[in-house]
């Protein structure tokens, strides 16, 4: 039986189709309130490009489906994390993965806007 990894884009794909989701490996979990969780993924192959601010990613739990997030937080070595709450049968799966499951990121989308010499906010709202 194939592994979820292998269901997804093999590693250097994103190159060649930006539509197909590239695998990435939960490599921490943070709980930080009642049904929200924040993961940070690494790539198990070649890194998506980086996102700017305003840009988002699709994430993708096999045989449940996909939607899109933004991301938190990114680091040099590729990982990006993602802060999810449970609402659906998506990001409730999102919020249930495991350190050591593989999810499938596609992006970055949207327009990153400039931030060069502004201030940055961090701001944070409860839907």
């Amino acid at each position: 039986m194939a592994s979820r990894a292998d269901l997804l884009a093999p590693p250097g794909a994103a190159a060649a189709d930006p539509m197909a989701p590239v695998p990435h490996r939960v490599t921490a979990r943070f709980v930080d309130a009642p049904k929200v969780v924040s993961l940070r993924v690494t790539p198990v192959g070649q890194a998506l490009p980086p996102t700017g601010p305003g840009q988002f990613m699709m994430l993708w739990m096999f045989g449940i489906g996909e939607v899109p997030i933004s991301v938190s937080n990114t680091s040099t070595d590729g990982s990006l994390d993602f802060t999810v709450q449970a609402v659906g049968a998506t990001s409730t799966a999102i919020t249930d993965a495991q350190v050591g499951d593989v999810v499938g990121l596609r992006g970055p989308f949207g327009t990153a806007w400039p931030v060069a010499g502004r201030r940055r906010v961090r701001s944070c709202a409860r839907c």
